[in-house]
């Protein structure tokens, strides 16, 4: 298991990297969009993400809405634990594009079998 101090150092690492290449937050425009991202309508682990790991880096132009998921990246989570399952998230994805707001979400922390996937938006 990773120590917190561990994970933020990791997070302040990417958040460099993803300054120099000038990364953004993935946007999410509807219903329609969640169910074309890479895999379906449904995520597990045996793919990646499509968002950016950000760090704690904050793009010009997007502001953090402060709402994060946390989210199984294993494919083995429970619907009963702390961290979302795929179909867990999906589902909060698919209640999310309905506040017609333009959305981007970006994962801002990495664990050794869990990630945050923060909420941005166009400031």
């Amino acid at each position: 298991m990773m120590s917190l101090a561990t994970i933020r150092r990791m997070s302040d690492e990417q958040a460099e990297r993803a300054a120099e290449d000038g990364q953004v937050p993935y946007v999410i425009y509807n219903q329609d969009d969640v169910h074309r991202m890479p895999g379906g309508k449904d995520w597990n682990g045996k793919r990646k993400f499509p968002f950016p790991n950000l760090g704690s880096y904050e793009p010009e132009d997007w502001a953090d809405t402060g709402e994060n998921f946390f989210v199984d990246m294993s494919g083995f989570g429970a619907d009963d634990e702390p961290a979302l399952t795929s179909t867990q998230f999906n589902r909060e994805l698919l209640a999310l594009v309905h506040d017609d707001r333009r959305l981007g979400l970006a994962i801002t922390q990495v664990g050794q079998f869990q990630c945050y996937v923060a909420v941005f938006e166009r400031a």
